[in-house]
């Protein structure tokens, strides 16, 4: 059975393409929110330790 003739090539390629820039999108969301959390993040990261340690 040949599978060439069945399917759109083309329009497969497209839809890959649409997929990968919709996951690179997302990820690049993703970046951006977490480095908005990460600075509060560790800020309190380190009062816990420094308080913590007075104990």
């Amino acid at each position: 059975m040949v599978f060439g003739s069945l399917l759109d090539w083309t329009a497969v390629e497209t839809q890959i393409s649409h997929a990968i820039a919709a996951a690179h999108q997302g990820a690049e969301g993703l970046k951006h929110i977490l480095s908005g959390y990460l600075p509060s993040t560790g800020a309190g990261a380190v009062g816990m330790f420094f308080g913590f340690r007075k104990r």
